[in-house]
């Protein structure tokens, strides 16, 4: 038995085809990539498949209706009707990529060719990768959300407990779970989170409450209204939920949110006369718990107000912004505007600051 043996190639950058990736934030160690490849060369290759015509619009079809995407397989380059497709590397790639932009240079790379020709084959490629690359938490869940539902699609397994079942040698039971847990959620949400604009186990608590907030939508709406109006209901309240999740200081905390919006969902379904007890029970534990439990918080809030405005928090916020929009059809450009100036007044302040510091 030979370990690690593969067909490699010689290809020129710009014949590769790189498929829309669900996070689209600029990788934090790229910089630090760049340097080492123009250091060191290309230590790793980059891991690609060649699929024919047929396959390649197979899988661009596949992506569009997981991620509600419509990426056009026509502009992607090809060499005699063959498609290069990246597996893994992409930070590779943009690294070489940024390296001739600033050279003004056409590089050619060399890559490991895989024997996968489908989507599945391709996914189960990735998956494996995770296995021994060790990726972030959040690159890890969409290969394992992608992977289940193209089985999902082609029959390999009809249950959530298949998959665990089928895949438990590779990842814990727990964490296939989330990466399934999560998958419930609408797909904007998921991309938002997964771009690290929120906690990637937060995302695994609201996926865990997505059947009580689309049960707890339509009770408002009532009997008469339509599946446009229910899924807009269901967006804006995850909105809701996101921008008072984005205020909170630790994951225990957003996660605590998380509960009581849970817990007001599941109180609406309750009987009227067994939530007044339930509230007089709590009054009569006595005003001195009341009394702590308003001081923290009043002290919370205080603290909160005490913390300097953040550029990162000014960039979550229009992050959000840009998700209302998407979602709802909302403008907000003016909110933008405001953000924009505010953030302009923070780094002048600061710039100050250090001149008088120096």
């Amino acid at each position: 038995m030979v370990y690690g043996k593969h067909e490699n190639i010689e290809i020129d950058i710009n014949k590769l085809v790189v498929l829309p990736q669900v996070r689209k934030q600029k990788n934090e160690k790229i910089d630090e990539l760049v340097e080492s490849i123009k250091q060191n060369g290309l230590i790793n290759p980059i891991d690609i498949a060649i699929m024919d015509s047929e396959h390649f619009k197979s899988h661009i079809a596949f992506i569009n209706g997981l991620w509600k995407a419509n990426v056009d397989f026509k502009p992607y380059p090809s060499i005699n009707g063959l498609y290069y497709v990246i597996i893994a590397g992409h930070t590779r790639y943009q690294a070489i990529c940024q390296i001739d932009k600033e050279q003004n240079s056409n590089s050619k790379i060399y890559a490991k060719v895989h024997n996968a020709k489908t989507s599945e084959e391709i996914l189960s490629l990735q998956l494996d990768e995770n296995i021994h690359t060790a990726p972030r938490i959040e690159e890890r869940a969409i290969a394992i959300i992608e992977c289940y539902y193209l089985g999902l699609q082609t029959g390999k397994w009809v249950t959530k407990k298949d998959f665990i079942n089928e895949n438990k040698s590779k990842f814990s039971p727990d964490v296939l779970n989330d990466a399934l847990t999560f998958s419930n959620l609408p797909t904007k949400i998921q991309e938002y989170i997964l771009n690290k604009n929120i906690y990637y186990q937060v995302g695994v608590e609201l996926g865990k409450i997505d059947t009580l907030i689309n049960d707890y939508e339509k009770k408002q709406l009532g009997k008469n209204h339509t599946e446009k109006e229910l899924n807009k209901a269901i967006v804006c309240e995850y909105l809701i939920m996101l921008n008072e999740i984005k205020k909170k200081q630790s994951l225990k905390k957003a996660i605590d949110c998380i509960r009581g919006y849970k817990q007001m969902f599941e109180d609406s379904f309750k009987p009227k006369d067994e939530l007044d007890q339930e509230q007089i029970s709590w009054f009569n534990e006595g005003v001195e718990r009341q009394s702590i439990e308003y001081l923290q918080r009043q002290k919370l809030q205080l603290n909160n107000l005490k913390k300097e405005l953040s550029t990162s928090k000014i960039n979550g916020m229009s992050e959000l912004l840009t998700l209302i929009t998407e979602l709802t059809g909302l403008k907000t450009d003016e909110e933008k505007k405001v953000l924009a100036t505010v953030s302009h007044s923070y780094q002048k302040t600061i710039a100050n600051n250090i001149r008088k510091n120096t």
